[in-house]
């Protein structure tokens, strides 16, 4: 019989022992996703807040935008009743894949639909876009209009994204 009283204090200290740490971390777990929760909930409040309340900061670049002239790379007739204004960045996948999109668009609507360029490279993400979008532009002085969309149909053909070009 002793052996067995032994044993059940031995397990009743293990049990103390662990209790505390597992109160300790169910308490993080709590307090951790309270603030997770709370931290979204007051995002949520100040974004609903500003798109209700008109916010300047919001629209500031607005009025900063070049409107569509004939400097730019136009696809299609400029006077379309639809006009879709690209920026993109050469590198990016899904800017690709956007270009691949506008390219049945263009078949499908013809003069419809006018397609304007506009270089974004995001340096920090792609720092080799920025020389793909001179690359362009010089395609573009050589060879105007027709020769830029050609050579950036082609870029984004055979380029990889990311980066994957060779330095």
């Amino acid at each position: 019989m002793e052996n067995n009283s032994f044993g059940d204090e031995s397990a009743g200290k293990k049990r103390r022992d662990l209790l505390l740490p597992a109160s300790i971390l169910v308490a993080a777990v709590l307090i951790a996703g309270s603030l997770v929760y709370s931290a979204g909930k007051r995002s949520s409040e100040k974004n609903l807040a500003q798109i209700s309340s008109g916010n300047e900061e919001q629209t500031a670049g607005i009025e900063n935008l070049v409107t569509v002239n004939s400097d730019d790379h136009i696809r299609g007739d400029m006077d379309a009743p639809v006009q879709v204004v690209e920026f993109s960045d050469m590198e990016c996948p899904f800017c690709k894949t956007f270009h691949d999109t506008m390219q049945k668009v263009m078949l499908k609507y013809g003069d419809k639909v006018a397609w304007i360029y506009r270089h974004a490279p995001i340096d920090s993400l792609h720092p080799k876009s920025r020389k793909e979008a001179e690359a362009t532009e010089c395609a573009a002085s050589l060879g105007g209009n027709i020769k830029f969309w050609a050579y950036l149909d082609r870029l984004m053909e055979i380029t990889p994204s990311n980066n994957g070009l060779d330095p």
